[in-house]
């Protein structure tokens, strides 16, 4: 099987039983859907994926909670869990964990969102916003001129070259970052078109 299509086919099916699963507010352990269901918060839900990978990769299916209620479909179809692909999967050579994040374009909410009423088109994630086949060109002389541990503030500055436009033009971007738990959370940008800029101006 592709590992793509793998990947996608099992991603589907975890986002299944995450729906159906509930879970104790303490993040150590799972039990059938009570009423109402207790809190869960990150650290419980990465607890409760840990558990379900552990429980798929080693054939224990048996081992996953499920609420008395729960639909696991596969490409559409409504199957039992230890029939789904995961049953194909040994071990998960990689992983990791993405915190939610946000961000703004001279204030406005362009991820997350319905639509992104700044640039057109649907919102994003973080993730999203930073990939695709970019408008702009190379983006010059990054610095990050204030750092800010104990806030965990971050603002840089970039000059984009637009060398696409019939002509050739810049945006000097100034952005700030919100750092939580070593990961970034917010963003704020705000840019500012120009014409026949080559440098920022930094001396150093």
């Amino acid at each position: 099987m592709d590992s793509t299509i793998r990947s996608t086919i099992s991603f589907c099916v975890v986002l299944l039983v995450l729906a159906h699963v509930a879970v104790t507010s303490q993040g150590t352990g799972v039990q059938l859907d009570p009423a109402p269901a207790a809190a869960c918060d990150q650290t419980c839900l990465a607890n409760v994926m840990d558990g379900f990978i552990k429980a798929m990769t080693s054939g224990k299916t048996a081992a996953v909670p499920l609420a008395q209620d729960a639909e696991i479909r596969e490409n559409t179809k409504v199957v039992t869990l230890d029939s789904t692909a995961w049953k194909q999967v040994k071990a998960i050579r990689s992983s990791f964990v993405v915190a939610v994040c946000n961000r703004f374009h001279s204030g406005q909410q362009v991820t997350n969102v319905v639509r992104n009423a700044v640039e057109g088109g649907r919102g994003m994630t973080c993730s999203e916003s930073n990939t695709g086949d970019r408008p702009w060109g190379p983006a010059g002389e990054q610095r990050f001129p204030v750092i800010d541990t104990e806030r965990g503030l971050v603002f840089g500055v970039t000059l984009l070259h637009y060398l696409r436009n019939p002509t050739p033009s810049q945006m000097y971007v100034s952005e700030v970052f919100k750092v939580v738990g070593g990961k970034i959370v917010k963003i704020d940008n705000i840019g500012l078109m120009m014409q026949g800029v080559t440098t920022l101006g930094f001396a150093h």
